[in-house]
């Protein structure tokens, strides 16, 4: 929320220098300087938002996240050049209209580019996720046949498996939106196999844990 009070401050600022330069000018109507003012005020406070907005990203999806920015100086830039293009040429009624529709248009592209960002966001999100899942299970099967290593030591044929394993899990797919059911049961099995205390029950578990992985990365792969 803190991060809403200094844009908030400057915008207020802004609002109030551009009221007492507004008292410079004279308008030959009443209503055009009203409607003119309150359009500024409307372009500075979507500009503070936008800028407060662009605080709360850290820097995510860069340079996606300057486009609604962007807009929001556009529209600041349209309402000023309308205040020197129009306000003594044109009566209350369409000058308004012509405000009303720059301000929907800019919100309307505002909320598209926003929309976009936030997808971006949420890829990018899910690619970390899906990273870090991969290496989590690097670690934990590296830890587990650490600690299992007396059971086989000496069994070329379990050694065997143990490599395979490696081999299986050091390439495993990164997980991706979908294969939450997939990656909880690779993580049950890698329970089970922490859990074996023999011989015959970690090469049997690390049978299923192959299974498990295949079966794993035929899902993601149908999921991409």
């Amino acid at each position: 929320m803190y991060k809403y009070v200094i844009p908030g401050i400057l915008t207020f600022l802004a609002m109030l220098i551009t009221f007492f330069i507004s008292r410079m000018f004279t308008f030959a109507d009443e209503a055009v300087y009203w409607i003119t003012l309150g359009s500024f005020f409307m372009a500075e406070i979507f500009l503070g938002y936008t800028v407060a907005e662009l605080q709360r990203s850290d820097d995510k999806a860069m340079p996606q996240q300057l486009l609604p920015s962007i807009v929001s100086v556009g529209y600041l830039a349209f309402v000023a050049i309308a205040a020197v293009s129009f306000a003594d040429s044109v009566s209350p009624e369409p000058l308004l209209m012509i405000h009303v529709l720059g301000l929907f248009a800019a919100l309307i592209l505002y909320a598209l580019l926003s929309m976009a960002y936030r997808n971006t966001v949420a890829v990018q999100e899910n690619i970390e996720r899906g990273r870090d899942f991969r290496k989590s299970m690097v670690l934990e099967l590296e830890r587990i046949l650490c600690e299992k290593r007396e059971l086989f030591d000496g069994n070329s044929a379990l050694n065997s498996k143990i490599l395979s394993l490696r081999d299986a899990v050091s390439f495993l797919a990164d997980s991706v939106s979908g294969s939450e059911d997939a990656d909880e049961k690779l993580r049950s099995q890698m329970e089970k196999l922490d859990a074996a205390d023999n011989t015959d029950t970690l090469s049997k578990i690390a049978d299923e844990l192959m299974l498990v992985l295949e079966w794993r990365q035929s899902v993601v792969k149908n999921l991409r």
